[in-house]
């Protein structure tokens, strides 16, 4: 008789167990990596940014555009997002505008900032 509660026990414990190992929660507490994609522009850039600046100096602060259109080869495009797990942290859209080689003016979409002097 005692063997069947015991058994019966156990049983239950498992199932119980097993049942919260199912869910959604149980997937929260693992590590999730950081996804950086295209170009991720930090204040620390904007922050450098001064019209007149030459398209070099330009590209030696921010780093390459992630797009360059082929027919205005006079505006720099940087898009970014950081993802971390299915989450997203970060998203930019950072437009650079130049001028006889010289920066003029700068665009953040999502902060929706104009920058120029």
């Amino acid at each position: 008789m005692d063997y069947r509660i015991l058994l019966k026990t156990i049983y239950i414990s498992l199932f119980i167990f097993i049942l919260n190992g199912c869910s959604l929660n149980f997937f929260d507490n693992f590590y999730k990596v950081s996804v950086p994609q295209g170009s991720i522009v930090t204040d620390k850039m904007i922050e450098k940014l001064e019209v007149g600046l030459t398209e070099a100096q330009v590209k030696y602060i921010m780093g390459s555009p992630t797009l360059n259109d082929g027919l205005n080869p006079d505006i720099w495009v940087y898009i970014g997002t950081l993802n971390v797990g299915n989450i997203t942290e970060y998203n930019n859209h950072f437009t650079l505008y130049f001028e006889n080689g010289r920066l003029t003016k700068w665009i953040d979409r999502y902060k929706n900032e104009k920058s120029s002097n």
